[in-house]
């Protein structure tokens, strides 16, 4: 089992990786259902915190190896892929927790351009936080993006020679 799997079925034993699944809307249906607030904080910061963390492995993967860095790695970095390719590939929507009853949230992996599905691409983000926060090993987080580059090369047909 790759090292991402292996941590999205640790959601039962892991504060971080509980959060990393935790969507904002998920604080709306646990009001509902509780009359209380959600006691844990959701997934919006930890998404930035993972963001920037795949910025930096996949800069760190391709510098000098590449012409235009920047649009180089930005292939891997869209919520269309994160969405369609990553999250699909490890059945995301099956551990978030999340307002199964809103309408308007969308229970797919087809991206449209209404950002009905940041909040998949956002737990994605997050739960690379998660790993690097509950592991503290920057390469175990290197490993797991290479898999995603080569899975998403795979997908979109559009691997770069480097």
């Amino acid at each position: 089992m790759d090292k991402f799997k292996e941590y999205i079925n640790r959601v039962n034993d892991s504060i971080h990786i509980e959060r990393a699944l935790t969507t904002q809307s998920y604080k709306n249906k646990y009001q509902r259902e509780n009359s209380k607030p959600l006691p844990r904080k959701t997934n919006y910061e930890l998404a930035t915190y993972g963001d920037a963390i795949l910025k930096s492995i996949l800069c760190e993967i391709y510098f000098d190896k590449v012409d235009k860095l920047t649009e180089y790695i930005k292939k891997y970095l869209t919520d269309k892929v994160l969405v369609e390719v990553i999250a699909k590939h490890y059945s995301i929507l099956d551990y978030l927790y999340l307002d199964d009853d809103d309408i308007n949230i969308k229970k797919d992996y087809v991206w449209d351009e209404n950002d009905n599905h940041k909040y998949i691409a956002s737990a994605i983000e997050a739960m690379i936080a998660a790993i690097y926060l509950e592991s503290k090993d920057y390469n175990i987080i290197k490993i797991i993006i290479k898999i995603w580059i080569e899975l998403i090369d795979n997908t979109t047909n559009n691997t770069l020679e480097i």
